[in-house]
């Protein structure tokens, strides 16, 4: 039998910050990664067990297993993502992210508007990215995790935007949600996510 690998379950000690986002909210969102972490780690020992010889693109435990992991993984690295950038100090934009928002955005009101209605448009997830090859940020959405990002997309910010959890304690308005979530953002956490992306060589370059 292969060797397995397992994923850990990380803590997030930022999250006992005051912060607008309600304590019941972002337990619920804690939640949501403990379970996805929980089926990835499944996943993966069952496909370490499985049988290679018995692959076929119509049926086979092997395909079952990996289209499976995929939008499981990307649930756990969004939760991840999302769980690091709330709480801590910093409230606003600072240095290259202040500087690309303008760019970008016309400042940071105007991204406010652009990721509050990706958001309201999104069903399950949106997100601030850096584009590898456009070296420029993108407000991004995805019903589902694994369709925030494509390849050379690096993420700034995530956030986890269902009805379901806008439900928790803003009566299912999504615009209040929104407005909590970005007012929680540590922007320390989310210049670091920038400048880790900017210094990342983008897949397939130099040409």
């Amino acid at each position: 039998m292969k060797s397995t690998l397992q994923l850990a379950i990380r803590n997030f000690p930022n999250l006992k910050s005051t912060m607008p986002l309600p304590m019941r909210t972002v337990s619920h969102l804690q939640e949501q990664y403990r379970t996805a972490v929980t089926k990835s780690n499944t996943i993966l020992q069952r496909l370490a067990e499985a049988e290679r010889s018995t692959a076929h693109p119509v049926f086979s435990d092997l395909r079952t297993l990996k289209t499976t992991l995929q939008p499981i993984m990307a649930t756990v690295r969004s939760h991840e993502i999302l769980l690091t950038h709330l709480g801590g100090e910093t409230k606003r934009p600072q240095r290259m992210l202040a500087e690309h928002f303008v760019q970008e955005f016309g400042g940071y009101e105007g991204f406010v508007h652009e990721i509050t209605a990706s958001a309201i448009a999104s069903r399950g997830w949106v997100a601030l990215s850096y584009d590898l090859d456009l070296q420029r940020l993108m407000v991004v959405i995805g019903d589902t995790a694994e369709q925030l990002t494509v390849w050379n997309n690096a993420p700034i910010l995530v956030f986890e935007v269902s009805a379901a959890t806008a439900a928790l304690d803003f009566a299912g308005d999504r615009r209040r949600y929104v407005a909590a979530l970005i007012d929680s953002v540590d922007w320390a956490i989310a210049e670091r996510n920038l400048e880790d992306a900017i210094g990342l060589q983008p897949a397939g370059k130099p040409f």
